[in-house]
């Protein structure tokens, strides 16, 4: 199935369904639809006007081409998500635009599924970027945030929460966002690799590379960070926000930091509060004085803090 948006010049011959730039989600949902198994929904390069939630069936294939494939969501409801992926479904090839101006609580622009495959994204403008709840086996690589903007400041790029295990993130750049990947609620096993966030701390409540339990909703356990920049950034993390609640098994692994923001709520480079069974295996910090890099309270077990460098 090849899906042409009102302005696309390439390859529109080969399309079977063609968009008016009005609520472009009509033909494309028509398109997902017919996908069986294994097919794909190819939406060829131009920019399709989306004003209602996408909904993927199981083992399909939503592609574009590349950041000439533009999906505007900003017609979707607040509430809403843009794209609900179906179960072992992928998303590949496009970028996703959104109007934050006008969003108001937290429907995501990507919602995962059971093995979902997200590769080669890019979200911008948006209150809310990718979350997998109650998924397993999901692996995201090669994506791209910008502007990720949530209404109380919670806007994060990547979310893995209560129900999830198993989540691979292989490539990630975050710019000027309110947090980065954000771990919490009973969600496991989860590694990230190989990313590079700048001005990641739009609001108090930012932070980047995060695993934090509360709510009740179950402990976040075996997190894993490894390979990344940041710059001007809020904190790292792995914390328990109330008394009761505590985030165990989080590794921190060749984390360079750079200039860190300190004027949130999480007022240092790296925050572990009511955490047990951590590890540091490399964090080097610049632009900051030694007593700002670490708050470590409440916790048990924690290897390797001599390998924070202060430099």
């Amino acid at each position: 199935m090849v899906v042409a948006a009102s302005d696309t010049t390439r390859d529109r011959g080969c399309a079977t369904y063609f968009c008016d730039g009005t609520a472009d989600d009509v033909q494309i949902q028509a398109a997902l639809d017919a996908a069986g198994a294994g097919e794909t929904v190819w939406l060829l390069p131009g920019t399709y006007n989306v004003t209602a939630t996408l909904t993927q069936g199981a083992s399909t294939i939503l592609r574009g081409f590349g950041w000439s494939t533009i999906v505007d969501v900003g017609g979707v409801a607040a509430a809403d998500n843009a794209i609900t992926m179906g179960a072992s479904g992928e998303v590949r090839d496009l970028k996703i635009v959104g109007d934050v101006s006008v969003l108001e609580t937290e429907g995501r622009a990507l919602q995962a599924a059971n093995n979902a495959v997200i590769d080669t994204v890019w979200i911008s403008n948006n209150n809310y970027g990718m979350s997998a709840v109650g998924c397993t086996t999901v692996t995201i690589s090669n994506v791209r945030f910008d502007n990720i903007l949530g209404v109380n400041g919670w806007g994060a790029c990547v979310h893995s929460g209560a129900g999830t295990d198993g989540v691979i993130i292989d490539g990630i750049t975050v710019t000027d966002c309110d947090r980065g990947i954000e771990t919490e609620n009973g969600a496991q096993n989860v590694t990230a690799s190989n990313g590079t966030m700048v001005r990641v701390a739009a609001s108090p409540y930012s932070f980047t590379l995060d695993a934090h339990t509360h709510l009740g909703l179950g402990q976040v356990d075996t997190v894993t960070y490894e390979n990344f920049t940041l710059t001007e950034c809020m904190p790292i993390t792995a914390l328990g926000v109330n008394p009761a609640e505590r985030t165990q098994n989080v590794t921190f692994r060749n984390i360079v930091i750079v200039d860190p923001n300190l004027t949130g709520s999480l007022a240092y480079a790296v925050v572990l509060t009511r955490a047990d069974h951590i590890t540091i295996d490399g964090i080097t910090i610049s632009g900051i004085g030694a007593g700002d890099a670490l708050s470590n309270t409440d916790t048990t077990d924690v290897t390797g803090l001599g390998t924070i460098q202060v430099i």
